[in-house]
């Protein structure tokens, strides 16, 4: 009996019974092949893991790309800028060139067909009509390229989202960042190239702002024709206001003249003194002291003279 067993086996079934628990751990057992195949999988996804956690801290900080889209910075690492809108009425951009210790700025629109670039050269400002005609700007309100610039990408972004990495889509850096108006709900969405500098500007997925870089358009070439530094004195005269004095504007020699002045009005109400009747005035220029000859924009027949006199009287009231 013994020999049979030795050699065949001892026989469950005919001793009275199975070890079904030593069958069910003989099924649980994993292959060889099936425990390299698991211990690969868990490889690759540990190494997913840490290079993600290495390229998410390795991504900038909305801070980061806060400092480094600053006009100045971009100007000097890329030399000029363009950023281009277009909405239902026509296009405008603004344009800017480093030149030396300035920024050149040029604000440019086509509403319609109104065409009209303003320039702010050397702290100066000046207009270019469509026909190309330059006329110096005699107000002293700037063209609101830079500061328009300064402020439109990075106010919004509330101090404690500045810590925060942006996500990568596209092989691009996308900020998103969520405002409430009330019940209303507004997504402004910051796209950066993948050397932190803007590329563009979304709000509820409508393109707000494109900016191109180092690109070379022109708008500075119809100001070439003049020498800037030869300068004509045109004195101006309040007539609405005459104890009001502007100071004399110098205006390069041949040059047209176009400009808006405004004035504060206050009209008192003697029932209410609480209520507030003030508006704005605009003051226009005339070519004779009774305030009858405009001088309107784009009259090429009237280029400033040496110590030319123009008048100002107020013909508009908001």
């Amino acid at each position: 009996m013994r020999e049979h067993e030795e050699m065949y086996g001892r026989n469950s079934v005919r001793d009275g019974y199975i070890d079904l628990n030593k069958i069910e751990k003989e099924k649980k057992k994993l292959s060889p092949t099936m425990i390299k195949v698991l211990i690969g999988i868990a490889a690759v996804a540990l190494v997913a893991v840490v290079i993600y956690i290495i390229t998410y801290f390795m991504r900038p900080t909305v801070g980061e790309l806060q400092d480094f889209n600053t006009l100045q910075n971009l100007t000097e690492k890329y030399g000029t800028l363009y950023l281009s809108t277009v909405n239902e009425n026509g296009s405008e951009g603004s344009y800017f060139v480093k030149d030396g210790e300035y920024i050149q700025t040029a604000k440019f629109r086509d509403y319609l067909g109104d065409y009209k670039i303003e320039l702010e050269y050397n702290d100066k400002r000046y207009v270019v009509s469509k026909d190309k005609t330059v006329y110096s700007y005699l107000s002293n309100t700037p063209p609101g390229s830079i500061k328009q610039f300064e402020n439109l990408f990075f106010d919004i972004i509330p101090f404690d989202d500045l810590d925060k990495r942006p996500t990568i889509k596209d092989g691009k850096y996308v900020y998103r960042y969520k405002q409430n108006f009330g019940t209303n709900t507004s997504y402004v969405e910051f796209v950066f190239n993948k050397d932190m500098s803007v590329s563009k500007i979304a709000l509820n997925s409508m393109q707000v702002w494109n900016v191109e870089y180092g690109v070379q358009k022109d708008f500075f070439e119809p100001l070439k024709k003049f020498d800037l530094n030869d300068l004509v004195r045109v004195n101006l005269k309040n007539m609405y206001d005459p104890d009001n004095e502007f100071e004399p504007q110098y205006v390069p020699r041949g040059m047209c003249v176009t400009g808006h002045f405004y004035v504060t009005l206050f009209v008192p109400d003697p029932e209410n003194q609480s209520i507030d009747n003030s508006g704005v005035g605009v003051l226009e220029l005339f070519a004779d002291s009774a305030c009858v000859v405009p001088f309107k924009d784009g009259d090429k027949d009237l280029p400033v003279e040496e110590d030319m006199t123009l008048y100002l009287n107020l013909t508009d009231a908001g």
